[in-house]
């Protein structure tokens, strides 16, 4: 075999592998990416709106039991308690509802940029936006707290108490670990390619 021969038999056999991993390799793993995020995105607004739903039920529930409830039985401590929860249940219904209108307007056909920009949003591990995490659990700690109080021991109430935030922060601590944790291993890797892409569209 000539050297001409094979060098147009190793051009066939290249070619395909040019195809594949080549010329359009990353185009075709970016519309991969894109397809995969415009699928996950779609599952992530239909969950928003269930969350919203579901906060905003939870919020009425609690107004109609601790606000507008006559029961002689409810003492201020409860009251105070269920506008704790109702207030903490409105701004996870509102930032649900939010957070659902953002995927809903987002359009992978009007600008892939905006729409990269929207999933590295979801895919973060921490946003702007869940800093209203923060007085969310506050107001929760809150309204548990008075919601126990009535159960401890009149001598042994700053203790109890001081024990009981304890519980409940370390519980939180151990969520937030566990919470990244799990982004780490599921989010993280699709956050990085995210990245990736958005470098591109600024070069």
């Amino acid at each position: 075999m000539n050297f001409e021969s094979l060098s147009e038999k190793y051009k066939e056999i290249k070619l395909p592998s040019e195809t594949s991993d080549g010329i359009f390799g990353n185009e075709n793993r970016e519309s991969s990416l894109m397809n995969t995020l415009l699928s996950q995105e779609a599952e992530a607004g239909k969950k928003y709106r269930r969350m919203y739903i579901l906060y905003a039920i939870g919020a009425v529930a609690y107004f109609s039991v601790y606000i507008i409830n006559p029961d002689t039985d409810l003492t201020p401590a409860n009251r105070i308690a269920g506008i704790c929860f109702i207030l903490a249940f409105g701004i996870l219904a509102v930032l649900s509802r939010k957070r659902f209108n953002e995927i809903s307007r987002a359009s992978y056909l009007d600008s892939q940029k905006q729409f990269l920009l929207n999933a590295q949003k979801s895919y973060s591990f921490w946003n702007k936006q869940q800093l209203w995490l923060i007085p969310v659990l506050l107001l929760v700690n809150t309204g548990a707290t008075l919601s126990v109080i009535k159960h401890f021991h009149d001598s042994l109430l700053i203790p109890q108490i001081i024990l009981f935030q304890l519980g409940f922060w370390c519980l939180m601590i151990f969520g937030y670990f566990m919470g990244k944790r799990v982004w780490t291993k599921r989010k993280k890797p699709t956050l990085q390619k995210i990245e990736a892409m958005l470098l591109e569209f600024e070069q």
